[in-house]
């Protein structure tokens, strides 16, 4: 175990790095394969509360931090500075994500209720979603082509990733509202983690349930909700 300076909020990785976010705003790079001698490569002081979602980007070597502060950083991790700050959110940061395929576009989540799509080299928000009815907890990427938004709805929203994200005089659409699933009893509470293998999405409740769902092609499937004994 690596001791910390403040309570970690929140941990990624990519293959190189782990990205520690800590209660009092600090993001903390360490190399991999961590030690417990070995020190940070770069701690970054960023936000005015805690840190609470954390993404790389490998092919770029940025990492972007989201926090309590409704504000996200993107660090260069090469050059070991800031490349901007992102504001226009009205909630804390609560899930982010780099568009796969595309370093340029970072997706974020927050309890605002809605997902917005920045562009990292124009420093502006290109596309605010608004679908969503409660507080964003959630999102993950199935392939290249899908976004998959999880909050405290009854449904998971899905979106198509368009190919063509250039950016003209009429803005840009980076993804398109595609359907929704429909959660099953007890699907009940926010969905607080997403992700993907393979064939099946995983979607993480607060009540004790974990959702699965088998991807078909480009239709979902719900194969069962299953509960999780108590800590």
């Amino acid at each position: 175990s690596l001791r910390q300076p403040a309570r970690p909020s929140t941990v990624s990785c990519s293959t190189e790095y782990v990205g520690i976010g800590c209660s009092d705003g600090s993001v903390r790079i360490l190399q991999l394969p961590a030690t417990e001698e070995e020190t940070e490569v770069c701690c970054y002081q960023g936000h005015r509360g805690s840190v609470n979602a954390l993404a790389f980007n490998e092919a770029s070597g940025l990492v972007a931090s989201g926090g309590r502060d409704t504000e996200i950083v993107v660090w260069d991790l090469v050059g070991d500075s800031a490349v901007c700050r992102l504001t226009g959110h009205k909630g804390e940061i609560t899930c982010l994500s780099f568009l796969p395929g595309h370093a340029d576009f970072l997706v974020t989540g927050s309890k605002d209720g809605v997902v917005k799509i920045w562009s990292v080299n124009l420093q502006i928000c290109v596309q605010t979603i608004t679908d969503m009815k409660s507080e964003v907890w959630s999102l993950c990427f199935h392939s290249q082509d899908r976004l998959i938004v999880g909050s405290s709805d009854k449904v998971l929203y899905v979106y198509a990733i368009r190919s063509n994200l250039f950016i003209d005089s009429d803005g840009l659409t980076v993804a398109e509202f595609f359907g929704q699933l429909d959660r099953p009893e007890p699907g009940d509470g926010r969905v607080v983690a997403l992700g993907t293998s393979g064939s099946c999405l995983f979607a993480q409740t607060d009540r004790r349930v974990v959702e699965l769902w088998r991807i078909v092609s480009v239709s979902y499937t719900h194969l069962r909700a299953h509960e999780t004994e108590a800590d």
